[in-house]
C-alpha cells in the first residue's frame, strides 16, 4: 500500500528498527550479524572484487547525456557539499548555483 507521504514509497522505518525492516522485506538479519556490525563499522565495499567486476568505474563508458541525468538526480549533493560534477553538468550546475546565491542576497 503506498504511503500517504508519497504514493510511491511503499515502506517508510527507522533505522534502529533495521533488524525488522530486513525482515520485512525478505533479509533474515540474526543477532550475531549486528553485533558484528556495530563492532566493526561500515564495510569499504571499494576492494570488493564482485563490486569491481561487475561496476567498472570508467565514466568514459557513460554519455553525456546519461551524465547529466546522473547529476540531474543527485544535485542537491552538489549543491549542499564539496563535490566536483563531471563535466557534462558542470555548466548546468554553476548557474543553478549562482540563481540560488543571488536568490539569497535579494532576500
Amino acid at each position: 500500500v503506498p504511503h500517504s507521504i508519497d504514493t510511491k514509497l511503499e515502506l517508510v522505518g527507522d533505522l534502529a528498527e533495521l533488524r525488522k525492516l530486513m525482515g520485512v522485506v525478505g533479509f533474515r538479519v540474526g543477532e550475531d550479524d549486528m553485533t558484528r556490525a556495530q563492532a566493526t563499522g561500515p564495510r569499504d565495499s571499494s576492494q570488493s572484487k564482485e563490486k569491481v567486476e561487475r561496476y567498472p568505474r570508467n565514466k568514459a563508458l557513460l554519455s553525456d547525456f546519461t551524465l547529466r541525468q546522473i547529476c540531474e538526480f543527485v544535485i542537491l549533493d552538489y549543491y549542499l557539499f564539496d563535490f566536483t560534477p563531471p563535466d557534462a553538468c558542470l555548466e548546468q550546475i554553476e548557474s543553478d548555483m549562482l540563481k540560488i546565491q543571488n536568490l539569497l542576497s535579494n532576500a
